[in-house]
């Protein structure tokens, strides 16, 4: 699979509002896609959580 269609796979699956995933490290986060983005965020109602300061963006 070409990476373009990898990335487009790995994006369509995430929803807008984000579900909680958590590291093979037990730290939890908020993976969430909008307008093809890939955004990162902290899951603060799991502990323990990932200590993010900012959301995270895909930058192309």
């Amino acid at each position: 699979m070409r990476g373009e269609a990898l990335w487009c796979k790995v994006i369509s699956g995430l929803s807008i509002k984000g579900e909680k995933q958590q590291t093979t490290t037990g730290l939890w986060f908020r993976p969430s896609s909008q307008g093809g983005k890939l955004y990162i965020d902290r899951a603060t109602e799991n502990m323990p959580f990932s200590k993010l300061s900012l959301q995270r963006q895909e930058i192309k």
